[in-house]
């Protein structure tokens, strides 16, 4: 199997909000000591890439400079083409630890959406993505103090948990597991396996503390998540997106790519 590249990609458009999502993967590339990839897909009627990546250059720069950013080494890379085309390609040689995307809010009109190219990107990668709303003000991973993890306890999702911690690892944090029970199901149904999470995540991480929620479905999933997101102060939702879990089961379309258009909250798409 081929060894992972140990960076970070940042899909970029030079818009606010990407601009945002690259603070943050600094702060992750220097707990790491790995290198940002800026990655820049335009079209031929763009004619101003070369001097826009320089501005982006010269904003990172200076704030390095200033003290307000960590240091990382990053690079631009300009591809001429379509964003998720773009980023296929280049993930396809080489699979970055995480992808980090901002994405514009629901009222925006679609041809603006950034939140469009996330939910093909969320299609095509098997790397993490992180996905962050315009709103949101979050400039280090040392502020996300809630992780609020949607999952099928029928399937404990291990491989996709691992890949989260891959680069969640460093932090402290409580990850809260959700489970939606479908009707009728009872919650000692699954004891045994919280019991084994519990003690998998402790053994393992022992610097991150887990709590179990079993909600009944009465409500859509998409409500039921959210109510008990702004209850328990989420900061950030992890999914696992895939055709066959419990997401696809309920929505036609993922609920992953539902929430980047709706979410509020930022969201780690697992695969």
């Amino acid at each position: 199997m081929k060894a992972k590249r140990k960076y970070i990609l940042v899909p970029f458009d030079y818009s606010d909000y990407s601009i945002k999502a690259g603070l943050l993967a600094f702060d992750l590339a220097n707990k790491f000591g790995i290198e940002i990839v800026f990655l820049h897909a335009y079209k031929n009627e763009e004619s101003d890439v070369s001097e826009a990546a320089n501005n982006a250059k010269d904003f990172y720069d200076k704030e390095i400079k200033a003290g307000r950013l960590p240091d990382a080494s990053y690079s631009f890379v300009l591809r001429k083409g379509i964003p998720e085309d773009e980023i296929k390609r280049f993930i396809r040689g080489d699979e970055p630890l995480v992808i980090i995307m901002g994405t514009r809010g629901k009222d925006r009109k679609i041809n603006d959406l950034i939140g469009s190219v996330t939910a093909e990107v969320m299609d095509i990668s098997e790397a993490p993505v992180f996905a962050v709303p315009e709103s949101v003000e979050l400039k280090s991973f040392n502020e996300i103090e809630n992780i609020g993890y949607a999952t099928s306890l029928s399937d404990p999702d291990l491989k996709a948990f691992e890949s989260m911690m891959e680069f969640m690892k460093p932090y402290k944090f409580t990850i809260m597991f959700v489970h939606i029970l479908e009707s009728g199901e009872p919650a000692s149904l699954y004891k045994g396996k919280i019991d084994y999470l519990q003690n998998y995540i402790s053994d393992k991480y022992p610097n991150i503390n887990t709590a179990f929620k079993l909600i009944p479905a009465e409500k859509s999933l998409a409500v039921e998540l959210n109510d008990y997101y702004v209850a328990n102060q989420i900061d950030v939702l992890a999914v696992k997106s895939n055709h066959r879990n419990i997401f696809s089961r309920i929505f036609v379309a993922s609920l992953a790519k539902k929430l980047v258009f709706q979410a509020k909250t930022p969201l780690i798409v697992l695969h």
